[in-house]
């Protein structure tokens, strides 16, 4: 078995080993050797380099903050201002006061990015001269409060508005990073001789512009926080404005104890955070995975063409073996698939040498039985079908005939010789439909139909008198479509006897009703009986109507409902339609939909 298997004219072994080679071969290259080792090295440089770049960002922002530190100590050691603030508070008025601001408008001529200086001493306030800052709310923000009650040495605010007012948004901005108007106050204690006081500059953020438009040239996601680790200022390369998560930075943060230095790894890259040593500023970094690749792209372009190329070559590779090796295979399955259809006719002719062979071989060997099994089956099915059908066709209730037979009896004796003449007409036509035998009319046409239920009438009128009523509608040009033969009749039997003669008053008399047949065409043809009597419950629906099983009746019983559905299953298959509507003390309506059939 195992070297019939690996004969060089096996089937499996042309297809599974030069494939299965040369796929593990470029799987095995690309997925464990290549990919990992190129993918390592690009995030450990690209990690290496950014780091450099955010310390030398943090340097730059921290020697522009020394800067204005130096200022600022300038400022409070200038003896004209301290002359000035003397003379001030001893005579305190408006054009001293104007005499310090001159001087605080002087010292803004220096840096020009300054945007407003504020001096806050003991009561006093003093701005430079057009300052738009309206100190008051200042003095009332949560910074200015934690700044004045901590007696800090240095102090930054979050990010102001140019009129000085702390903005709403968490120093978010708007859209994907705004700088015009965003400002911060960087806070000093002022110490000039005997005079104590607050030092406060307003600069604008976007004097660290320079320091931080490298992330928004290289499309890179970032954001400043400060000392509260609340967002000074975000920027997202992301059209939807995308931010760096807080929560994802908190814990690692907060278990750093503020080194120099962190890098945080997330789901889809690395977060660096690296710390400012004044004012405890923290500039983070957002390096995903995009920005790792996108970092090496000519290394990265050359993979995917290596890699497209290897792709290529192992898709011609395939596609050279499989049409060499699968072709008669395709033939095979198209054989196959007719026979499947029913075509037990073909012949397949496959000559490869292998085991498609020898399966080809086999499969028609077992075709032919296969026909000649149907072929026996379907002629056994055919005198089956025929003979069931005969048998249900011909069956007359014994009891129908032994009443009529009283019924002719009693007409004798009361020498009624018309109505008797009448009823044993009708019982001959009744007989004479059923017992033909040798010959199967399959169908019959509505008139012939209508006949035979105008027969069934004549005798069980006499029996029961006008207590059964009957009513038909049958367009003329409806009474030659055919219809299977004796299907209306057994409706209209069980709406007498399971309908009309069970309606009895409260002495248990019987009230009777109407029987009501009417044809009509639609999209097929469509055959209602109606009926005014007792009704069925939903027992009785369901025995007649629901119940699938089938069972030929005992010679000599009723042919009932089940015998009907039989029949149309024979003839119609799934194609046909029987419905029933009933309520109780109201009446039953039968309603069968069949396929046209002209006579």
């Amino acid at each position: 078995m195992q070297k019939q298997f690996w004969r060089m004219n096996s089937i499996s072994k042309k297809l599974l080993v030069p494939m299965s080679a040369f796929g593990v071969a470029l799987i095995l290259v690309f997925v464990f050797i290549a990919y990992p080792m190129i993918h390592s090295s690009l995030k450990d440089r690209t990690l290496e380099i950014m780091t450099r770049q955010s310390d030398q960002t943090i340097d730059r922002i921290n020697y522009s903050m020394k800067q204005y530190e130096l200022y600022c100590n300038s400022i409070s050691n200038d003896e004209i201002l301290h002359q000035l603030l003397e003379n001030y508070l001893e005579h305190t008025n408006e054009q001293n006061k104007e005499l310090v601001n001159n001087a605080l408008s002087g010292y803004m001529s220096h840096f020009s990015d300054i945007t407003a200086i504020n001096l806050v001493l003991e009561d006093h306030v003093f701005n430079h001269i057009g300052s738009r800052v309206d100190f008051m709310n200042v003095s009332q923000a949560d910074w200015y409060q934690e700044y004045i009650s901590n007696s800090y040495s240095r102090f930054y605010s979050p990010l102001v508005t140019n009129f000085g007012e702390e903005e709403g948004d968490d120093g978010q901005g708007e859209g994907r990073g705004c700088w015009r108007g965003r400002n911060i106050f960087v806070a000093f204690p002022f110490e000039n001789q005997d005079l104590r006081g607050h030092l406060f500059l307003m600069i604008p953020f976007s004097i660290f512009r320079d320091s931080l438009d490298i992330y928004q040239e290289i499309q890179l996601d970032y954001m400043v926080l400060g000392k509260d680790d609340k967002p000074f200022f975000t920027y997202s390369a992301q059209e939807d404005g995308g931010n760096i998560p807080l929560e994802a930075l908190s814990d690692p943060m907060k278990n750093n104890s503020y080194q120099h230095q962190l890098i945080i790894e997330h789901s889809n890259g690395f977060y660096i955070v690296s710390y400012s040593d004044l004012g405890g500023w923290k500039l983070v970094l957002d390096i995903t995975e995009r920005y790792i690749r996108g970092g090496f792209a000519d290394i990265q372009n050359y993979i995917i063409f290596l890699l497209f190329l290897l792709v290529l070559l192992f898709i011609f590779t395939v596609v050279i073996l499989v049409s060499k090796h699968m072709k008669p295979l395709r033939y095979f399955t198209e054989k196959m698939e007719e026979v499947g259809g029913g075509n037990l006719d073909i012949a397949i002719d496959i000559s490869t040498g292998d085991e498609l062979e020898r399966l080809g071989q086999t499969f028609g060997r077992m075709q032919q039985r296969i026909k000649v099994y149907m072929n026996n089956q379907i002629e056994q099915d055919r005198r089956e079908k025929k003979m069931e059908y005969a048998l249900v066709l011909a069956q007359v209730d014994p009891h129908f005939i032994y009443k009529t037979l009283n019924i002719i009896t009693y007409l004798a004796m009361k020498k009624e010789t018309d109505r008797l003449i009448e009823v044993n007409q009708a019982l001959i036509n009744i007989l004479k439909d059923r017992l033909r035998i040798d010959k199967i009319n399959v169908f019959d046409s509505l008139e012939q139909e209508l006949e035979l239920i105008q027969s069934y009438l004549v005798i069980q009128r006499v029996r029961y008198g006008d207590r059964i009523r009957f009513e038909y509608c049958i367009p003329e040009e409806l009474k030659q479509v055919e219809v299977p033969k004796n299907i209306i009749q057994p409706f209209i039997e069980n709406a007498v006897f399971h309908g009309l003669l069970l309606n009895m008053d409260e002495n248990q008399q019987v009230i009777g009703g109407m029987v009501r047949l009417s044809v009509e065409r639609e999209e097929d043809l469509v055959i209602r009986v109606q009926d005014d009597g007792v009704g069925m419950d939903e027992d009785r629906l369901r025995e007649y109507f629901v119940d699938d099983n089938f069972e030929l009746p005992e010679r000599g019983k009723h042919v009932g409902i089940k015998s009907i559905r039989q029949r149309l299953n024979y003839l119609y298959g799934n194609q046909y339609s029987l419905q029933v509507k009933s309520k109780p003390h109201v009446g039953t309506e039968i309603i069968l939909k069949l396929r046209m059939v002209e006579s």
